[in-house]
């Protein structure tokens, strides 16, 4: 049904799931104890931050554009 769901909502973005809700293990690496959760990740993989409102998001990303010089490293990332 989730994946149904996925492909039912036009959703693009990759999702992962092994459905043990808050004990897995990504959500406890990161410590994500919310739903949605947006985490700011930049190429290499490092947590830049954890954002919760869509503004502070933005300005975060604004901010690692700038301190690379516009660089995502989007050509160093691997397509889902």
């Amino acid at each position: 049904r989730w994946l149904k769901a996925i492909r039912d909502d036009s959703l693009t973005w990759t999702h992962v799931s092994d459905l043990k809700y808050w004990d897995n293990a990504v959500a406890r690496l990161y410590g994500i104890r919310g739903i949605p959760q947006n985490i700011l990740v930049d190429p290499s993989g490092r947590i830049i931050a954890k954002i919760s409102a869509v503004k502070r998001w933005k300005e975060s990303f604004l901010k690692f554009l700038a301190n690379n010089n516009g660089n995502t490293g989007q050509d160093r990332m691997a397509s889902p």
